[in-house]
């Protein structure tokens, strides 16, 4: 855990990317070096979408800074959101319709 990373989740509409923020923990959620990206691809941009605040991690797991990632697919008219609380813990949610705009 020494040499271990806080990671950051960044949200935009068609990527999530996650980020090596380094050891800071006051840093921005989409500062640092990208990790791995997971992109929509293009023919799939018209149905689904990604929304969120993002969120980040410290290496024991717990969040620096709690949030959510959405995905949304309206082909189907469907979400998946995921929300990460403040000591890390993970909660999931799928609904129909579109990504609510809080996570309660």
């Amino acid at each position: 855990m020494e040499r271990s990373i806080n990671v950051g989740i960044c949200v935009s509409p068609d990527r999530i990317e996650i980020k090596n923020l380094g050891t800071q923990r006051g840093v921005g959620l989409c500062s640092g070096d990208t990790i791995n990206t997971i992109a929509i691809d293009e023919v799939d941009k018209d149905y689904i979408s990604f929304t969120g605040s993002g969120f980040s991690l410290d290496p024991r797991g717990f969040a620096i800074f709690p949030g959510s990632v959405c995905i949304q697919n309206t082909r189907v008219n469907a979400y998946l959101l995921i929300y990460v609380s403040r000591f890390g813990g993970i909660r999931t949610k799928r609904g129909s319709g579109t990504c609510p705009a809080t996570c309660t």
